[in-house]
């Protein structure tokens, strides 16, 4: 039987969204539209998309739930965001770099900062403007992408901890959704290309991307995505690439399916600052909570300090997040490999 509390958790959160959805759908957050996403399985929040119609970025876009072969749910909202995220970010970065900031903060829809200290390398005063603004433009982008990533899986780490947008309801009845880490990683993942490539407008660019891509992952029709959450509601994706530096998307054989039932599931590379060292930058990158309620028992874990160092701390989290989703929440949290 499923624990009590979770399932109230759920029913809550669900209801929440629903008010949420309506309530912030023209808001937006430091330059990003404000989205709320959907839960993996069937619920008033959770819509099934045309996956042929997802609409333009940032205009007439849809949101919901697809299914892929390969990568099985994407919820569509979080790749928007995290996509989103990934050109402020970028757009910011740079133009920090061209002003030869040492120190400056980023920041989501949380009440979190991330502050980033950058070293420079010794003969960048004496590099052309041109030259300059090639190199900051190739580390804004890889640099955009990995705060993104590591902004969203904050999230999801505070969302496990109770945390309430609203302040009123936790969020823990989405947090490390099956499909949520992979959704975040993709929208991070087509950003980069995007805007490594540069052809045209973002949106546009966006828009053919995420078309593209979930083609390639095997998409199928909306009736099959909703018939792959009928077990999804105890599932809990923790992988967030700390072991291998990939993310491995949970996939979900659908019987009506072949291709799905033999389907390997495609891992994507996590963003990474290896950038930095090419061109002589090192960097600090730490997160700083805010989050009333939730920050205490997050930093405890990581060993008392004020901020997070994700790289150091991450995997201290996680691992306490494994033990509770199996000793407490009875959750399967063994992504299948597909071999």
């Amino acid at each position: 039987m499923e624990s009590l509390e979770v399932v109230l958790k759920e029913g809550i959160v669900t209801l929440l969204l629903t008010g949420l959805t309506l309530a912030c759908s023209s808001c937006s957050s430091h330059g990003v539209k404000v989205r709320v996403g959907s839960l993996p399985y069937p619920g008033p929040t959770t819509n099934f998309p045309n996956p042929s119609n997802l609409g333009v970025h940032n205009s007439s876009e849809k949101k919901g739930e697809v299914y892929t072969c390969e990568a099985g749910l994407i919820d569509i909202v979080h790749v928007r965001k995290s996509a989103d995220y990934t050109k402020v970010f970028s757009e910011k970065i740079f133009d920090n770099l061209m002003n030869g900031k040492e120190k400056f903060s980023l920041q989501m829809p949380e009440p979190s900062n991330y502050f980033i200290e950058l070293n420079y390398p010794e003969n960048w005063k004496a590099l052309s403007l041109e030259e300059k603004k090639r190199i900051a433009n190739e580390i804004s982008i890889k640099l955009g992408a990995h705060i993104s990533y590591m902004g969203t899986t904050w999230h999801e780490i505070l969302t496990w901890f109770d945390y309430k947008s609203t302040g009123l309801i936790s969020e823990f009845g989405s947090a490390f959704s099956l499909e949520d880490g992979f959704s975040n990683l993709l929208g991070t993942y087509l950003a980069e290309k995007v805007l490594t490539e540069n052809k045209g407008d973002y949106n546009t660019s966006l828009t053919r991307a995420l078309d593209e891509e979930i083609r390639s992952l095997g998409v199928q029709p909306r009736k099959i995505a909703r018939k792959s959450t009928r077990d999804t509601k105890r599932k809990r994706n923790l992988d967030i690439g700390l072991d291998d530096g990939y993310v491995t998307p949970w996939i979900i054989p659908v019987d009506s399916v072949p291709e799905s039932m033999s389907a390997k599931p495609k891992a994507y590379p996590v963003p990474n600052t290896d950038i930095l060292s090419k061109y002589g930058f090192s960097m600090k990158f730490e997160i700083e909570p805010h989050e009333l309620f939730e920050k205490g028992k997050i930093l405890n874990i990581a060993g008392q300090r004020k901020r997070i160092n994700p790289t150091q701390d991450f995997p201290k989290i996680m691992n306490y997040i494994k033990k509770q989703a199996v000793e407490k929440y009875k959750f399967d949290i063994n992504v299948p490999s597909g071999e």
